[in-house]
């Protein structure tokens, strides 16, 4: 099980992602916009339920392998946590 921390704001200060994620220290135009409600599914484009994704966790957001929650705690930060179903 893999966890992600990130904070709603990090698209303002510049930071992107997670400590185990390599968009931590990278631009956050890098990074991609997951959706906790999906905009496919008629979720808004709502800064409060985004969360910036380094490409390879976005995809896996989206794999159906992969199973990941999403948690809002103090402060806004987000815990993104991702587990392989079985």
């Amino acid at each position: 099980m893999e966890l992600l921390e990130h904070l709603p704001t990090d698209s303002l200060s510049g930071n992107a992602a997670a400590r185990q994620c390599w968009a931590v220290h990278r631009p956050y135009a890098w990074s991609e916009l997951h959706h906790e409600d999906p905009w496919s599914q008629g979720g808004r484009t709502d800064l409060a339920k985004a969360v910036p994704l380094c490409g390879h966790h976005h995809r896996r957001a989206h794999d159906p392998r992969y199973s990941h929650h999403v948690v809002t705690k103090a402060k806004g930060r987000k815990h993104v946590t991702f587990a392989l179903r079985t």
